[in-house]
């Protein structure tokens, strides 16, 4: 358990298990870290959205308008699928495997 949480809060490896129990902890250290890098990756999206949408609302030039609007649907697209990915990484959790 304490190797998933390592994960999910993006901590480092840093070797500290015992050989015995090392392979166990990578496994559930993976795990955690991918989440970690999921939501990462839902955050930088979201922000990404945020920006367009203000800067669709500071434009004024309808091409340029036009543009942005079609950044921020292949972002949310992008948004959307990456956060069914965490949820599906987050499903995949098994804690009883770990303990």
């Amino acid at each position: 358990e304490n190797a998933l949480q390592e994960g999910r809060q993006g901590r480092q490896y840093r070797n500290a298990c015992p050989a015995h129990l090392e392979h166990r902890f990578l496994g559930a250290y993976q795990q955690g870290k991918q989440i970690y890098d999921a939501d990462q990756y839902v955050e930088k999206l979201t922000r990404e959205s945020r920006q367009i949408e203000q800067a669709l609302k500071d434009e004024e030039d309808n091409k340029q308008r036009r543009i942005l609007r079609q950044e921020l649907r292949d972002i949310d697209r992008q948004l959307q699928r990456a956060r069914d990915d965490l949820r599906h990484l987050e499903g995949r959790l098994n804690y009883r495997q770990w303990n």
